[in-house]
């Protein structure tokens, strides 16, 4: 056999054995998966019926589950008022003891920015301080060139982007 054609072989050899490798690590990412690609869960906080028990018993079997997270989301109507009021000292207080045990099970936690199922939005939320959305315009120029033209304006909504 030429050189070459060792050193073809040898290469289709190593080529094949990191594919075989490649599925077994595959095919154990799934069976294992890393904690950035578990997935999390909607954590509904029933309007003010929270404890930490409560926190560290939930928090506790999303992990044993497989989670790899949860997100916090205080919930209120139809849901009769409990102890604790949202956003007072005490309700944060219990958000950070949560932070705390989600850190010592290794869960990811974030936090709905807002209580309900506004997401931020309501008749209250003026256009200016709504959310946004970033766009972009593009013009396609051939230089070296001075460019002057004005670029043309993106869709906005109620004249807000």
């Amino acid at each position: 056999m030429k050189r070459s054609q060792s050193i073809v072989a040898a290469m289709l050899v190593s080529a094949a054995s990191q594919f075989a490798l490649g599925q077994v690590a595959m095919e154990e990412g799934f069976k294992n998966p890393p904690a950035q690609a578990k997935p999390h869960t909607w954590w509904h906080w029933m309007n003010g019926n929270v404890t930490r028990k409560g926190i560290t018993a939930d928090l506790e079997a999303m992990k044993q589950i497989g989670l790899g997270g949860a997100q916090i989301f205080n919930v209120s109507e139809s849901i009769p008022e409990g102890p604790i009021v949202y956003n007072s000292d005490e309700w944060r207080g219990l958000v950070k003891f949560a932070a705390s045990e989600a850190q010592r099970l290794g869960l990811e936690l974030c936090i709905h920015n807002c209580a309900g199922w506004s997401s931020s939005g309501g008749p209250w939320v003026k256009p200016e301080n709504a959310m946004q959305t970033v766009v972009f315009s593009e013009v396609k120029v051939k230089g070296p060139s001075r460019f002057s033209a004005n670029l043309v304006q993106s869709k906005t909504n109620a004249g807000y982007y």
